[in-house]
């Protein structure tokens, strides 16, 4: 029967008998039986694995794992933690296409400072401070309106452009029928 070891994770694949139970660290798995356990380290040594990080296919399941930690740790150093709320809101619910998403959270990323993003602040030409953003003023806020406005409902699919087309010009005919009894109403009152 396997279990889940409550252990933390190593870096090896180590096998150890413990208290009636072989275990497999990485996998946090354990096992009564010695048959079960060579089975199952046999299924891990096989290149089936893939990361879910990278997508790097026929890995053993100790390289797979390796490499997931890897990443995430890149992506620590890479990614801080004060981006990940504003590429979250841009990302979230949003339907455009992932090129667009990306070059949305690029320029998020790289024109605006983030609130507790960490910086150095030039005072005169050689004394640098380091500061942390405690707030951020919107200077861009009928710029942004104006665009979520255009976009609202928007999305990149051929299928939705012809819907967006055709209540688009739905919106067109209601507007024209309205424009006709004003013109209407105000022939009549002179």
């Amino acid at each position: 029967m396997w279990c889940l070891v409550g252990r933390r994770p190593q870096a090896k694949i180590v096998s150890c008998y413990c208290g009636g139970a072989f275990c497999i660290t990485p996998a946090f798995l354990s096992c009564c039986c010695y048959r079960e356990y060579e089975a199952r380290l046999e299924r891990y040594s096989e290149r089936i694995w893939t990361c879910k990080s990278t997508g790097s296919s026929q890995l053993t399941h100790k390289e797979a794992w390796e490499e997931e930690q890897e990443v995430a740790e890149l992506l620590k150093e890479e990614f801080p933690i004060w981006y990940e709320k504003p590429v979250l809101e841009i990302v979230h619910h949003n339907t455009v296409s992932l090129e667009k998403l990306v070059d949305a959270a690029w320029v998020e990323i790289m024109t605006k400072f983030a609130v507790g993003e960490e910086c150095d602040l030039e005072v005169g030409k050689e004394k640098m401070l380091p500061v942390k953003v405690v707030k951020t003023h919107p200077l861009e806020k009928v710029d942004e309106e104006a665009s979520e406005k255009k976009s609202e409902g928007a999305c990149d699919s051929p299928s939705s452009d012809k819907e967006n087309s055709s209540q688009a010009a739905q919106d067109n005919q209601k507007e024209s029928i309205l424009k006709e009894e004003d013109n209407r109403k105000e022939s009549m009152s002179k």
